[in-house]
């Protein structure tokens, strides 16, 4: 037989083996992804009996994370506050405090994550940037990627309400005020944020299916009753691990026709959120 035909045959058991190979890692995903489609489908038909209608784009039940643990870090403090003022004095108010100022303003961060920043009246206008641009813009520069939530303007006054973003993903209890007076920036209030690195736990959420499931069972743990789940969102919260570390655990934010819901996506426990 000639070489080339060999090498040809050969060739072709090659790409054989591959697609054979490619069949056996790909094809137990593949059919656990049907598996989980049609249990969510299932487990939608099972709201409905229930009299619990559901949004017709199920896209948003698939939305679902791992916990993640954080190791806090606060040696950029200091960078954060020259990127804000320029150059600083520090004071250590405690061993949890330190503040930093100069002529323009001040910044002071907490140990738990908390801050605040007083700003100098005229020295940080607006300008070109609407008030919502200029607050997200504060918030890199003091290391946090967030998202607005809420303006509110009262006279002279407005205040932009933002929520911190980790891998895109709302941080509930995370974020800030910020405020302008007459087109300034004077201060940020009520600040708490998260910087640091993280890295995957062990620990593995629950399918989409479970979770509605869970949600029925949480409503009637509850007491509570409801006929529509407006929407879903993903978010995390935060908690302690053994090691110390923050523990980023996710969870379902379920809007219902009569109330507001934190669905756990690790236990599948299910309380109603305050505001």
């Amino acid at each position: 037989m000639e070489w080339s035909k060999i090498k040809n045959i050969m060739i072709i058991m090659l790409v054989a083996t591959n697609l054979m190979l490619l069949a056996f890692a790909v094809g137990p995903k593949t059919q656990q992804r049907l598996q989980d489609d049609e249990a969510l489908v299932s487990a939608v038909s099972l709201l409905e009996a229930r009299g619990i209608s559901v949004p017709e784009d199920h896209e948003q039940f698939q939305n679902i994370a791992r916990q993640m643990l954080l190791t806090q870090d606060r040696s950029g403090e200091a960078e954060c506050a020259k990127k804000l003022f320029g150059t600083t004095d520090v004071a250590h108010l405690s061993n949890e405090v330190r503040k930093y100022s100069n002529e323009k303003g001040s910044v002071q961060f907490h140990g738990d994550g908390t801050f605040s920043a007083a700003f100098v009246y005229g020295q940080f206008p607006v300008r070109g940037d609407t008030s919502s641009e200029y607050a997200t813009e504060i918030m890199r520069l003091l290391d946090s990627s967030v998202e607005v939530i809420e303006i509110v303007a009262q006279g002279n006054e407005i205040r932009v309400v933002v929520g911190q973003l980790w891998d895109e993903i709302p941080m509930l209890g995370y974020g800030a005020t910020v405020v302008y007076r007459d087109g300034y920036l004077v201060a940020i209030e009520n600040g708490k944020r998260l910087v640091g690195t993280t890295t995957f736990d062990g620990a593995r959420p629950i399918t989409p299916a479970s979770a509605l499931v869970h949600f029925i069972i949480g409503i009637d743990t509850l007491g509570d009753i409801c006929s529509e789940i407006q929407n879903v969102h993903l978010a995390y919260v935060d908690g302690l691990s053994l090691s110390g570390q923050v523990r980023l655990i996710p969870i379902w934010l379920v809007q219902t026709n009569t109330s507001v819901y934190i669905l756990n996506l690790l236990d599948g426990s299910l309380t109603r959120a305050t505001n």
